[in-house]
């Protein structure tokens, strides 16, 4: 994602597909809440604030950054336009995160084993 980034750094699908790793990547030592919102934050801003994924992508940041009552604001709008663009897929994964924000936790992917 760095080299990706570093040969076009205004590449939403490469912002928010690093934003999100690094929000919610499963191994401690891959997390960086801070990074991820400013990446998730630029790639939200490149989308115009409408895309429901990117946003999804910058409330899972917020709340890797400790930043709950953003978290819940960004993933409530991403869940509207989810809704509104029938990407059940998105909507669902918000749904189920929504709660961790709630408690004060950020989303964490589950470790994968072979």
């Amino acid at each position: 994602f760095n080299h990706a980034l570093q040969l076009a750094p205004d590449r939403v699908n490469a912002l928010n597909g690093f934003a999100w790793l690094l929000a919610t990547a499963a191994d401690d030592s891959v997390r960086d809440g801070k990074r991820a919102v400013l990446l998730a934050e630029r790639a939200n801003a490149l989308a115009g604030n409408n895309d429901p994924t990117i946003l999804h992508t910058l409330a899972a940041a917020y709340a890797e950054a400790r930043r709950f009552d953003e978290a819940l604001q960004t993933a409530r709008r991403a869940m509207k336009l989810a809704s509104r663009a029938d990407n059940n897929a998105v909507y669902n994964a918000i749904r189920d995160e929504l709660p961790l924000y709630e408690l004060g936790l950020p989303y964490h992917e589950t470790a994968k084993t072979p």
